[in-house]
């Protein structure tokens, strides 16, 4: 496995950036020491890494099928599993073996969760989803308050 240092120097400028923007504080302090001392010897100021970190922003990624962050746009995406114990007696799910794996994706440079995070089209997708449910819900029980008021006149 390499170390920290080499690792560090395969990030480009702007995914040094998103790690400073988004995730240096979830490091232990020797590694956003380390973190620190790669950006330095890149000579990125503070007022660099903020310009990185919004042009990458201003980008917009639709279509990225979880290989590509639709934040910052790197591609260094990794793969998690975690297994789910039950704990249903109720269900007889009492033997303590893992009844389900969840695979979910994360950008390693940002922290970009795929199953939880939304894209600003995949949030306007949800939404106009919900709202025509919204609709069609009211005009059915519109519809189906006249069929009963006309049964029984």
């Amino acid at each position: 496995m390499p170390d920290l240092t080499t690792t560090l120097t395969d990030y480009l400028d702007f995914e040094l950036a998103f790690i400073v923007a988004y995730k240096l504080d979830t490091y232990s302090e020797d590694v956003a020491s380390q973190v620190r001392e790669e950006v330095a010897s890149r000579n990125l100021s503070p007022e660099k890494l903020d310009a990185l970190v919004q042009e990458k922003l201003k980008t917009e990624i639709n279509d990225h099928q979880q290989k590509i962050c639709p934040r910052c746009s790197s591609q260094k995406i990794v793969t998690n599993k975690e297994e789910f114990h039950g704990n249903n007696k109720a269900f007889g799910l009492d033997s303590g073996k893992p009844l389900t794996f969840i695979e979910y994706k994360l950008c390693g440079v940002c922290g970009w969760n795929f199953l939880v995070d939304e894209t600003r089209e995949e949030k306007n997708e949800r939404r106009t989803s919900v709202f025509l449910s919204i609709v069609l819900f009211i005009l059915i029980v519109l519809l189906m308050t006249y069929v009963i008021e006309w049964a029984t006149s």
